[in-house]
């Protein structure tokens, strides 16, 4: 039994001492897949809290004999998806952004230069789930298996989806591209 496993037990057992613990080791993690998925850092920090009260609500729920990662995240997505439905739209925002320069968040210092711009808008035209798919599998270095028990999926569905969703990417860049170079050397 590991560390995270204990201390579910402890938590089970009425000690929010240990609950505090595990909220602090995943709140910066969950933060940023929700900031990915929603668009901004005030959703993203009001969603994160949603889905910790969630998850300490459904505890008892929880198997050990699945990650506790994957079941948090299965949460998060949830949450997220219902948020995003909620607007009765779907507002997809970059994968990279400099907005949440609160937080420890060198992964998200990006040069301004043309190239990222164009991945932030071919990552932002995404579906959520592919989106998702994307996220977790790159930034997050979440395996297939991973990925697959928070959505609900195949591992093999997972890794097709990964594959369709980078494709669509440099799809989205190079048929963005085009437009720029047009942009450019029309003629008014």
């Amino acid at each position: 039994m590991d560390s995270v496993e204990k201390a579910i037990e402890l938590i089970k057992q009425g000690s929010l001492e240990e609950y505090r613990h595990i909220v602090q080791g995943y709140q910066q993690p969950l933060f940023k897949y929700c900031w990915h998925m929603l668009g901004s850092v005030e959703e993203a920090e009001y969603a994160v809290q949603e889905v910790f009260i969630k998850a300490y609500r459904k505890l008892g729920s929880y198997r050990a004999d699945t990650s506790f990662s994957s079941w948090l995240y299965r949460i998060a997505y949830n949450h997220c998806i219902d948020c995003l439905r909620k607007r009765k739209y779907f507002q997809f925002v970059p994968l990279l952004d400099n907005t949440a320069s609160d937080y420890d968040t060198t992964a998200y210092t990006v040069e301004k230069d043309e190239l990222s711009l164009l991945l932030q808008k071919a990552i932002s035209m995404l579906p959520p789930e592919d989106k998702t798919v994307l996220m977790l599998r790159v930034l997050e270095e979440k395996s297939y298996d991973e990925i697959a028990e928070i959505l609900g999926k195949r591992s093999c569905t997972v890794r097709k989806k990964y594959e369709r969703a980078k494709k669509k990417v440099k799809q989205n860049i190079d048929a963005m591209k085009g437009v720029i170079v047009n942009e450019k050397y029309a003629v008014n």
